[in-house]
């Protein structure tokens, strides 16, 4: 590798970090903590919602080890060492695709497009979540199974432990058995049109993929814990939820079309299926298992934007896969000229410098929100000020609260029966119906607050000087402001 490419490789991974590294900014993260915290000092989870004074019905298994390993992260670490450890992880996936540009020689314009294009369609999603163990085995098995010659492999067997540790950690298991299921109909179709000698190629990754199933079913909830994704996207009830939750919303509709992350997914895709085209005489009968590939993948990031990062970290494996078929076919097919590569890798090395310094001092806008190149808790989207007066103040009593700002509540106050809602309530009716009767007319706000002995109102500033927000605007002025910051507001009910 020439002094220009590590040069560029080194910086391509220290622009990865300066993005990754932000304060706190999704609400889960701290209730992954605040439960990991409970299973440390009592020996096992809540069996219902004990801090929700609303909603009892609890389906935190089905990602407790993720609870676990985040909690212990924090215990070593704290606030730091979660943000390092997210930022490892993320930084170790893309080290392994600038390792296969390298390893395979690959066109360096195309590879640093692809790559790019990638970490920016993914940038939303740079947060502490469970969903980040979905995005690492993910990768894993896609990577494995795209630039897999055949199946004969023993290192099939070690599957099951992947999806073992993965029906444990997060619902993302899914799409680990719907990328195993295409492969699989693939060999076997493959095989069975071969002489019958061949047909029994296929027993290794027969046996390991029953395997699979069998490790899923060992999970709290057993065959329903495999299921529970299934069942709870069928629900009748789940468009409410969709349309209210800003993560499952789909992705080419509004307000996410118009968004830089998406625009950039956009171009991804057109990339990534110029390169598919172009290798169309070299796949031959593999052609239409990429082409699947492509638009179950399209189909996924469609559904909701949290699909767009495990979608675009499956296109860029794909186009990475197409580059080295293309060079391995035709080693002169956009093969750059010694001088100017070097030109590419100098001007490319100064852009990356520059955007690292600029992100350095000034950080970057993302759909999710501002980010700085800092550590800690991001006060601009908790309310950090506000919780800081209740608990000083040591005040009591039950709070209606942001809906994002429940899993941070939770783990600061670590109060039970003290919130209203959180993340991990996943009732549509209930954020339909009760959640939104803030926004009602009186008498649908007075019921409220009397059903549920609501004490508090803490919420988002900013949102109430929204359009909509009139109702909830004229009744909290019948009560007691009790804080105020540029972010939140503490209303004591009257």
């Amino acid at each position: 590798m020439s002094v220009f490419k590590k040069i560029n490789f080194g910086l391509f991974i220290t622009l990865l970090i300066t993005l990754l590294v932000f304060p706190l900014q999704d609400g889960d993260t701290f209730f992954y903590l605040a439960i990991g915290r409970y299973f440390f000092e009592h020996g096992s989870f809540p069996e219902a919602d004990i801090y929700s004074y609303v909603s009892k019905n609890w389906h935190i298994l089905h990602e407790w080890l993720s609870y676990l390993i985040f909690y212990a992260v924090y215990l070593v670490g704290n606030y730091v060492g979660l943000i390092l450890f997210k930022t490892a992880i993320w930084a170790g996936i893309f080290f392994t695709f600038l390792k296969y540009v390298t390893k395979f020689k690959l066109n360096l314009i195309f590879s640093y497009l692809i790559l790019l294009l990638t970490v920016i369609a993914c940038s939303h999603r740079f947060t502490e979540r469970a969903s980040l163990f979905s995005e690492v085995f993910f990768v894993l098995i896609f990577y494995w199974f795209v630039n897999a010659n055949n199946f004969l492999s023993k290192k099939l067997y070690f599957l099951p432990l992947i999806f073992l540790a993965w029906v444990n950690m997060h619902p993302g298991y899914i799409l680990g058995l719907f990328i195993i299921t295409l492969f699989l109909i693939f060999d076997l179709f493959e095989c069975f049109w071969q002489r019958k000698s061949a047909r029994r190629r296929p027993k290794i990754f027969i046996f390991s993929y029953i395997l699979c199933f069998i490790a899923l079913l060992i999970n709290p909830y057993f065959i329903n814990g495999v299921l529970y994704p299934i069942k709870t996207v069928l629900k009748p009830s789940w468009d409410l939820y969709k349309s209210f939750n800003y993560e499952w919303m789909p992705t080419f509709n509004s307000p996410f079309v118009e968004t830089f992350e998406v625009r950039v997914l956009c171009v991804l895709i057109l990339v990534s299926f110029f390169l598919l085209f172009r290798n169309f005489k070299i796949y031959k009968n593999k052609f239409v298992l990429y082409l699947a590939l492509h638009v179950g993948l399209i189909i996924l990031i469609s559904q909701a934007s949290r699909f767009m990062t495990t979608g675009s970290l499956g296109l860029c494996i794909l186009s990475l896969k197409y580059l080295k078929d293309k060079n391995i076919e035709n080693l002169q097919l956009f093969t750059l000229k010694t001088n100017f590569e070097s030109v590419f890798l100098v001007l490319f090395g100064i852009c990356q410098i520059s955007a690292i310094v600029y992100i350095l001092n000034f950080g970057y806008i993302s759909t999710a929100g501002p980010r700085k190149f800092e550590f800690g808790i991001d006060s601009e989207i908790f309310p950090v000020e506000a919780v800081n007066f209740i608990q000083n103040h040591q005040i009591q009593g039950k709070i209606f609260n942001e809906y994002e700002w429940g899993g941070y509540l939770i783990w600061k106050l670590n109060r039970a029966d003290s919130i209203f809602i959180h993340g991990h309530i996943d009732d549509p009716n209930l954020l339909a119906h009760d959640y939104q009767a803030i926004n009602s007319p009186a008498n649908k706000f007075d019921q409220t607050i009397q059903k549920y002995g609501i004490k508090y109102f803490l919420l988002d500033r900013i949102k109430l000087l929204r359009p909509g927000a009139e109702n909830l605007l004229n009744h909290l002025e019948k009560n007691k402001l009790i804080f105020s910051n540029a972010s939140s507001i503490l209303v004591e009910v009257n």
